[in-house]
Protein backbone atom coordinates (compact mmCIF):
# COMPACT_ATOMS: atom_id res chain seq x y z
CA UNK A 1 0.00 0.00 0.00
CA UNK A 2 0.95 3.37 -0.87
CA UNK A 3 0.66 4.26 3.23
CA UNK A 4 0.39 1.47 5.68
CA UNK A 5 -2.58 1.52 7.66
CA UNK A 6 -3.59 -1.13 10.53
CA UNK A 7 -7.33 -2.25 10.34
CA UNK A 8 -8.81 -4.87 12.69
CA UNK A 9 -11.53 -6.58 10.70
CA UNK A 10 -13.83 -9.55 12.05
CA UNK A 11 -12.92 -13.21 10.75
CA UNK A 12 -16.55 -13.63 8.98
CA UNK A 13 -17.32 -16.90 7.93
CA UNK A 14 -20.65 -15.90 6.82
CA UNK A 15 -19.39 -13.76 3.97
CA UNK A 16 -17.10 -13.36 1.14
CA UNK A 17 -15.88 -9.88 0.01
CA UNK A 18 -13.02 -7.88 2.33
CA UNK A 19 -14.47 -4.59 3.70
CA UNK A 20 -12.28 -1.63 5.10
CA UNK A 21 -14.02 1.62 6.38
CA UNK A 22 -12.49 4.90 3.92
CA UNK A 23 -10.98 7.92 5.51
CA UNK A 24 -13.96 9.78 3.38
CA UNK A 25 -16.78 7.82 5.54
CA UNK A 26 -18.22 10.32 8.14
CA UNK A 27 -20.14 7.73 9.95
CA UNK A 28 -16.59 5.50 10.77
CA UNK A 29 -14.63 4.90 13.76
CA UNK A 30 -11.28 3.93 14.94
CA UNK A 31 -8.87 3.50 12.23
CA UNK A 32 -9.94 3.98 8.77
CA UNK A 33 -8.05 3.79 4.77
CA UNK A 34 -6.55 6.51 3.20
CA UNK A 35 -6.37 4.79 -0.51
CA UNK A 36 -5.63 8.31 -2.56
CA UNK A 37 -2.05 8.09 -1.83
CA UNK A 38 -2.15 4.49 -3.42
CA UNK A 39 -4.25 5.76 -5.93
CA UNK A 40 -1.95 8.95 -7.26
CA UNK A 41 0.81 6.44 -7.31
CA UNK A 42 -1.02 4.06 -9.84
CA UNK A 43 -0.79 1.03 -7.11
CA UNK A 44 -4.48 1.12 -6.53
CA UNK A 45 -7.17 1.11 -8.98
CA UNK A 46 -10.93 2.25 -8.89
CA UNK A 47 -13.17 -0.24 -10.24
CA UNK A 48 -16.23 1.38 -9.94
CA UNK A 49 -17.83 4.94 -10.89
CA UNK A 50 -20.58 4.90 -8.57
CA UNK A 51 -21.28 3.46 -5.01
CA UNK A 52 -23.34 0.33 -3.87
CA UNK A 53 -24.62 -0.71 -1.36
CA UNK A 54 -24.19 -4.06 0.97
CA UNK A 55 -25.79 -5.63 3.96
CA UNK A 56 -24.23 -7.54 6.66
CA UNK A 57 -26.89 -8.55 9.30
CA UNK A 58 -27.55 -5.69 10.89
CA UNK A 59 -24.38 -3.83 9.40
CA UNK A 60 -25.63 -1.59 6.06
CA UNK A 61 -22.51 -0.24 3.98
CA UNK A 62 -22.01 2.66 1.08
CA UNK A 63 -18.72 2.50 -1.06
CA UNK A 64 -16.67 1.39 -4.06
CA UNK A 65 -15.06 -1.79 -5.27
CA UNK A 66 -10.86 -0.99 -5.92
CA UNK A 67 -8.08 -2.88 -6.49
CA UNK A 68 -4.76 -2.55 -4.17
CA UNK A 69 -2.14 -4.08 -1.90
CA UNK A 70 -3.50 -6.09 0.95
CA UNK A 71 -0.94 -7.45 3.34
CA UNK A 72 -2.03 -9.32 6.53
CA UNK A 73 1.55 -9.75 7.76
CA UNK A 74 4.35 -6.47 6.59
CA UNK A 75 6.36 -9.80 4.58
CA UNK A 76 2.46 -11.19 3.51
CA UNK A 77 1.00 -9.27 0.74
CA UNK A 78 -1.37 -10.04 -1.95
CA UNK A 79 -1.17 -7.21 -4.81
CA UNK A 80 -4.18 -6.27 -7.02
CA UNK A 81 -6.48 -7.06 -4.74
CA UNK A 82 -10.44 -6.78 -5.27
CA UNK A 83 -11.81 -5.08 -2.09
CA UNK A 84 -14.58 -2.79 -1.16
CA UNK A 85 -13.73 0.47 0.59
CA UNK A 86 -16.21 2.12 3.12
CA UNK A 87 -17.89 5.17 2.85
CA UNK A 88 -20.71 5.50 4.41
CA UNK A 89 -22.10 2.94 7.66
CA UNK A 90 -24.06 1.91 10.20
CA UNK A 91 -24.04 -1.27 12.38
CA UNK A 92 -19.63 -1.49 12.59
CA UNK A 93 -18.42 -0.13 15.75
CA UNK A 94 -15.26 -0.02 17.32
CA UNK A 95 -12.86 -1.76 17.85
CA UNK A 96 -14.16 -3.30 14.26
CA UNK A 97 -12.61 -1.12 11.26
CA UNK A 98 -13.85 -4.06 8.83
CA UNK A 99 -14.80 -7.59 7.50
CA UNK A 100 -12.62 -10.22 6.23
CA UNK A 101 -14.79 -12.52 4.46
CA UNK A 102 -14.33 -16.57 4.66
CA UNK A 103 -16.90 -17.94 3.11
CA UNK A 104 -16.49 -20.80 0.27
CA UNK A 105 -16.23 -20.48 -3.27
CA UNK A 106 -19.63 -21.96 -4.43
CA UNK A 107 -23.19 -21.23 -5.24
CA UNK A 108 -25.87 -21.36 -2.42
CA UNK A 109 -26.69 -24.76 -1.35
CA UNK A 110 -30.42 -23.69 -1.55
CA UNK A 111 -30.64 -22.02 -5.08
CA UNK A 112 -28.30 -24.26 -6.80
CA UNK A 113 -29.67 -23.04 -10.01
CA UNK A 114 -28.23 -19.46 -9.27
CA UNK A 115 -24.88 -18.32 -10.58
CA UNK A 116 -22.07 -18.48 -8.30
CA UNK A 117 -21.29 -14.75 -8.08
CA UNK A 118 -18.37 -15.11 -5.10
CA UNK A 119 -16.27 -12.25 -4.21
CA UNK A 120 -12.76 -12.30 -4.20
CA UNK A 121 -11.85 -14.68 -1.23
CA UNK A 122 -8.44 -13.19 0.22
CA UNK A 123 -7.34 -16.47 2.14
CA UNK A 124 -7.67 -18.42 -1.25
CA UNK A 125 -5.79 -15.72 -2.60
CA UNK A 126 -2.82 -16.30 -0.11
CA UNK A 127 -2.89 -19.79 -1.44
CA UNK A 128 -2.59 -19.06 -4.97
CA UNK A 129 -0.06 -16.19 -4.60
CA UNK A 130 1.85 -18.93 -2.30
CA UNK A 131 2.08 -17.25 1.19
CA UNK A 132 0.27 -19.87 3.03
CA UNK A 133 0.59 -23.69 1.83
CA UNK A 134 -2.91 -24.22 1.53
CA UNK A 135 -6.22 -22.73 1.11
CA UNK A 136 -7.30 -23.59 4.75
CA UNK A 137 -7.36 -21.37 8.00
CA UNK A 138 -8.45 -22.67 11.78
CA UNK A 139 -9.79 -20.71 14.91
CA UNK A 140 -9.21 -21.18 18.20
CA UNK A 141 -11.67 -18.81 19.99
CA UNK A 142 -12.12 -18.41 23.95
CA UNK A 143 -14.23 -16.21 26.52
CA UNK A 144 -13.67 -12.13 25.48
CA UNK A 145 -10.53 -11.28 27.10
CA UNK A 146 -8.63 -14.21 26.89
CA UNK A 147 -6.27 -15.28 23.82
CA UNK A 148 -8.09 -16.60 20.49
CA UNK A 149 -6.25 -16.45 17.41
CA UNK A 150 -6.59 -17.74 13.75
CA UNK A 151 -4.27 -19.86 11.83
CA UNK A 152 -3.95 -19.37 8.02
CA UNK A 153 -2.44 -22.41 5.85
CA UNK A 154 -1.71 -25.31 7.40
CA UNK A 155 -2.91 -25.79 10.63
CA UNK A 156 -1.42 -25.83 14.23
CA UNK A 157 -1.96 -28.38 16.81
CA UNK A 158 1.10 -27.65 19.04
CA UNK A 159 -1.26 -25.62 21.16
CA UNK A 160 -4.19 -28.09 21.83
CA UNK A 161 -5.01 -30.11 24.62
CA UNK A 162 -3.11 -33.86 24.46
CA UNK A 163 -6.54 -35.42 25.52
CA UNK A 164 -8.19 -33.97 22.34
CA UNK A 165 -9.70 -35.86 19.73
CA UNK A 166 -9.93 -34.61 16.06
CA UNK A 167 -12.81 -35.01 14.27
CA UNK A 168 -14.00 -34.91 10.64
CA UNK A 169 -17.30 -33.42 10.27
CA UNK A 170 -18.79 -33.23 6.60
CA UNK A 171 -20.83 -30.48 5.84
CA UNK A 172 -22.75 -29.75 3.06
CA UNK A 173 -20.05 -30.14 0.39
CA UNK A 174 -21.36 -27.41 -2.66
CA UNK A 175 -22.39 -24.55 -0.91
CA UNK A 176 -21.34 -20.59 -0.08
CA UNK A 177 -21.79 -21.08 3.08
CA UNK A 178 -20.26 -23.59 6.05
CA UNK A 179 -23.59 -24.91 6.46
CA UNK A 180 -25.14 -28.55 6.98
CA UNK A 181 -28.55 -29.93 7.96
CA UNK A 182 -28.40 -30.25 11.65
CA UNK A 183 -29.40 -33.67 12.95
CA UNK A 184 -30.68 -32.74 16.55
CA UNK A 185 -30.91 -30.46 19.26
CA UNK A 186 -30.18 -31.80 23.04
CA UNK A 187 -30.75 -29.67 26.66
CA UNK A 188 -28.99 -30.33 29.48
CA UNK A 189 -27.21 -33.54 27.78
CA UNK A 190 -27.39 -36.09 25.29
CA UNK A 191 -29.34 -38.28 27.22
CA UNK A 192 -32.43 -39.92 25.22
CA UNK A 193 -35.01 -38.11 27.52
CA UNK A 194 -32.60 -34.91 26.68
CA UNK A 195 -32.57 -35.03 22.69
CA UNK A 196 -35.08 -33.64 20.11
CA UNK A 197 -35.42 -33.63 16.69
CA UNK A 198 -36.62 -31.09 14.03
CA UNK A 199 -40.03 -30.76 13.32
CA UNK A 200 -40.97 -32.24 9.83
CA UNK A 201 -42.27 -28.83 7.52
CA UNK A 202 -43.31 -30.30 4.26
CA UNK A 203 -43.37 -26.72 2.37
CA UNK A 204 -39.79 -26.05 3.05
CA UNK A 205 -36.41 -27.50 1.19
CA UNK A 206 -34.35 -26.55 4.21
CA UNK A 207 -35.79 -29.55 6.37
CA UNK A 208 -35.44 -33.01 5.31
CA UNK A 209 -35.79 -36.24 7.22
CA UNK A 210 -35.80 -34.08 10.53
CA UNK A 211 -32.51 -32.13 9.57
CA UNK A 212 -32.58 -28.66 9.89
CA UNK A 213 -30.35 -26.36 7.14
CA UNK A 214 -28.29 -24.50 9.59
CA UNK A 215 -25.02 -22.06 8.19
CA UNK A 216 -21.76 -22.12 10.99
CA UNK A 217 -20.96 -18.48 10.75
CA UNK A 218 -17.92 -16.78 13.07
CA UNK A 219 -19.66 -13.24 11.85
CA UNK A 220 -22.55 -13.95 14.19
CA UNK A 221 -22.46 -13.16 18.02
CA UNK A 222 -25.60 -15.41 18.62
CA UNK A 223 -27.00 -18.42 17.84
CA UNK A 224 -29.93 -16.95 15.78
CA UNK A 225 -32.61 -19.86 15.53
CA UNK A 226 -35.07 -19.46 12.88
CA UNK A 227 -38.78 -18.60 14.13
CA UNK A 228 -40.08 -22.17 12.88
CA UNK A 229 -38.87 -23.60 16.08
CA UNK A 230 -37.62 -20.87 18.22
CA UNK A 231 -40.45 -20.61 20.97
CA UNK A 232 -40.10 -24.68 21.00
CA UNK A 233 -36.50 -24.36 22.02
CA UNK A 234 -36.45 -21.65 24.53
CA UNK A 235 -39.28 -23.40 26.49
CA UNK A 236 -37.57 -26.74 26.50
CA UNK A 237 -34.33 -24.87 27.52
CA UNK A 238 -36.44 -22.97 30.55
CA UNK A 239 -37.74 -25.97 31.89
CA UNK A 240 -34.75 -27.38 33.12
CA UNK A 241 -33.93 -24.43 35.36
CA UNK A 242 -35.38 -23.85 38.66
CA UNK A 243 -37.63 -21.24 40.57
CA UNK A 244 -36.48 -18.25 37.81
CA UNK A 245 -38.46 -15.04 36.47
CA UNK A 246 -37.83 -14.63 32.58
CA UNK A 247 -39.57 -12.60 30.16
CA UNK A 248 -39.40 -12.10 26.11
CA UNK A 249 -39.42 -8.68 25.00
CA UNK A 250 -38.34 -7.49 21.24
CA UNK A 251 -36.40 -10.28 19.95
CA UNK A 252 -34.65 -11.40 23.31
CA UNK A 253 -35.03 -14.06 26.53
CA UNK A 254 -34.50 -11.45 29.38
CA UNK A 255 -33.10 -13.87 32.39
CA UNK A 256 -31.43 -13.90 35.81
CA UNK A 257 -27.83 -14.21 35.35
CA UNK A 258 -27.44 -16.38 38.74
CA UNK A 259 -29.85 -19.18 37.95
CA UNK A 260 -28.48 -22.44 36.32
CA UNK A 261 -28.68 -22.92 32.70
CA UNK A 262 -28.19 -26.10 30.70
CA UNK A 263 -25.99 -26.73 28.25
CA UNK A 264 -27.17 -26.90 24.37
CA UNK A 265 -25.99 -29.58 21.81
CA UNK A 266 -26.06 -29.30 18.01
CA UNK A 267 -25.82 -32.92 16.35
CA UNK A 268 -23.47 -32.05 12.94
CA UNK A 269 -22.66 -35.41 11.20
CA UNK A 270 -23.40 -37.63 14.09
CA UNK A 271 -20.97 -35.38 16.72
CA UNK A 272 -22.62 -33.55 19.46
CA UNK A 273 -21.22 -29.91 19.52
CA UNK A 274 -21.49 -28.44 23.04
CA UNK A 275 -22.69 -24.95 23.75
CA UNK A 276 -22.04 -23.98 27.37
CA UNK A 277 -24.08 -21.47 29.10
CA UNK A 278 -21.61 -19.11 29.85
CA UNK A 279 -21.21 -18.75 26.07
CA UNK A 280 -24.91 -17.68 25.37
CA UNK A 281 -25.33 -15.45 28.75
CA UNK A 282 -24.45 -11.78 28.69
CA UNK A 283 -25.35 -9.51 31.27
CA UNK A 284 -27.21 -6.01 30.54
CA UNK A 285 -27.25 -4.54 34.10
CA UNK A 286 -24.66 -2.86 35.80
CA UNK A 287 -25.17 -4.95 38.99
CA UNK A 288 -24.94 -8.14 36.67
CA UNK A 289 -28.45 -9.36 37.99
CA UNK A 290 -30.07 -9.50 34.88
CA UNK A 291 -29.05 -11.38 31.71
CA UNK A 292 -30.19 -11.90 27.75
CA UNK A 293 -29.68 -14.85 25.92
CA UNK A 294 -27.53 -14.95 22.77
CA UNK A 295 -30.47 -17.27 21.43
CA UNK A 296 -32.69 -15.07 19.36
CA UNK A 297 -34.91 -15.98 16.37
CA UNK A 298 -34.63 -15.17 13.26
CA UNK A 299 -37.36 -14.65 10.45
CA UNK A 300 -35.55 -17.43 8.17
CA UNK A 301 -36.22 -20.93 7.12
CA UNK A 302 -32.78 -21.92 8.60
CA UNK A 303 -30.27 -21.32 11.66
CA UNK A 304 -27.32 -18.98 11.54
CA UNK A 305 -25.39 -20.73 14.40
CA UNK A 306 -22.76 -18.12 15.45
CA UNK A 307 -19.83 -17.59 17.89
CA UNK A 308 -21.31 -19.69 20.58
CA UNK A 309 -21.01 -22.95 18.84
CA UNK A 310 -17.24 -22.12 18.04
CA UNK A 311 -16.06 -21.28 21.97
CA UNK A 312 -13.59 -23.66 23.66
CA UNK A 313 -12.94 -25.75 20.17
CA UNK A 314 -10.50 -25.50 17.79
CA UNK A 315 -11.88 -25.76 14.30
CA UNK A 316 -10.14 -26.44 11.11
CA UNK A 317 -12.36 -25.15 7.64
CA UNK A 318 -11.03 -26.77 4.46
CA UNK A 319 -13.16 -25.21 1.89
CA UNK A 320 -12.79 -27.88 -0.60
CA UNK A 321 -13.66 -30.90 1.69
CA UNK A 322 -15.99 -28.84 4.18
Amino acid sequence: MGKLTKMDVVYDTGSDWLVVEGSDCSTCEGNTYDISVSLDSGEAVALADQTSSRSYGSAELEGKEYTDTVCILFTACVENFEFFLIEKQTGINEPIDGIMGMSRNNPFHISPGAPNTTGPLYVEHLAKNGIIGENLFSFYFTEPGTLSWVDLGEPDLSNIREDATLEVIQLVEDDFFWADYVQGVAIGDTGPSNVYSWETLPDYTTEKDQAFYSVIDTGSTALLISALYYESLVLKMMDKVSNVEWSFQDGLVFTPCDATYPNIYFMLNQYWIEVNPKDYLFPVTEDLTMCVFFIMPVDLPMNILGMPLFVDYYTIHDPVQG
